[in-house]
């Protein structure tokens, strides 16, 4: 649990290089894109190692952290997001866009 004074507040952001597939037709994750795609959602700027250890337990083994170009208050930064890691079932991807049409 994470003290008052560590709830995030999120804003919306572009995590670009990525894109949201879903498996299993139930999971939404982020997975590497074209270098043009991007994830529309929202972010929170990490400053401590406590909300660091939070956010790790809670994505568990199944993503690791990497680093994108994110566009967020009008600006852009390099950070960190999560992406999803493993052996997916490729016959249960199906593009985020596709399910949204």
């Amino acid at each position: 649990m994470l003290p008052e004074k560590e709830i995030p507040v999120l804003k919306p952001a572009r995590a670009c290089g990525g894109m949201i597939r879903t498996w299993a037709s139930k999971y939404r994750a982020r997975v590497d894109g074209p270098e043009d795609a991007y994830v529309d959602r929202f972010a929170y700027s990490v400053t401590s190692e406590s909300f660091w250890d939070v956010l790790r337990a809670y994505e568990t083994d199944n993503y690791e952290v990497v680093r994108c170009t994110i566009e967020m208050d009008g600006g852009t930064v390099r950070d960190c997001t999560f992406r999803s890691v493993g052996d997916i079932d490729h016959r249960y991807l199906r593009d985020l866009r596709e399910m949204n049409a």
